[in-house]
């Protein structure tokens, strides 16, 4: 019995009948680490695999073709990952990247540069990633402004580490202090937080005060 391997990644077993398909070839895996620039790894952040093809009217018009997922992970505790894509497709590129939107610490981090794991997977099935973050670039800005505030545990400081340097301040008649960032707003009396409102109701409010 003689077996060929297929243009499409199954097992092809040559019987006296002909051609018949006899197994697929295993799931492709990725797997590796996310850390910082101080080797601090980084947990519950969760990475897509995204395939998207290539076409020559692509590269003509420099506009790639939608992108679909087709897999995702989360790192653990210590920053590490695996991923299984079932049936990677052939001739696309397959990107790793960290989603911006879910678990990615944005203020602190600034968001690797997407890999493309396709030749390193259709060649051996398993892609190893070592991804390295480095600094999100106000991030200086904002761990001074942190510390000035009295560290992470204070009001200012826990709001500035979540939500990073606010946009818009403005002080009101009263002294307080509003900080504005596209989503919420927070009102300080001196040191203390004394007010959070949804972005839209604060500025409703201002107008609304406004002679």
């Amino acid at each position: 019995m003689k077996y060929l391997s297929s243009f499409f990644g199954a097992l092809l077993v040559l019987l006296p009948g002909g051609l018949t398909v006899a197994a697929a070839v295993p799931a492709a895996t990725i797997e590796g680490q996310i850390f910082d620039r101080d080797a601090v790894p980084l947990a519950g952040v969760t990475l897509r695999v995204l395939t998207q093809r290539s076409t020559a009217l692509d590269r003509l018009t420099g506009q790639p073709s939608d992108a679909r997922e087709v897999a995702r992970g989360v790192t653990d505790d210590q920053g590490f990952f695996r991923i299984v894509v079932d049936d990677p497709p052939a001739h696309t590129r397959l990107w790793v990247l960290c989603d911006a939107k879910a678990g990615w610490d944005r203020v602190r981090y600034a968001l690797p540069e997407p890999r493309d794991v396709a030749r390193r997977l259709r060649r051996d099935g398993h892609a190893v990633l070592a991804l390295a973050v480095e600094d999100a670039p106000g991030w200086p800005d904002v761990a001074h402004e942190i510390k000035r505030s009295g560290g992470v545990r204070s009001p200012r400081g826990s709001v500035l580490r979540r939500y990073g340097l606010p946009p818009e301040m403005v002080t009101q008649i009263d002294g307080r202090e509003q900080w504005r960032y596209p989503e919420v707003t927070f009102v300080f009396d001196r040191e203390r937080l004394v007010e959070t409102h949804p972005a839209e109701v604060a500025r409703a409010d201002s107008r609304t005060a406004q002679p």
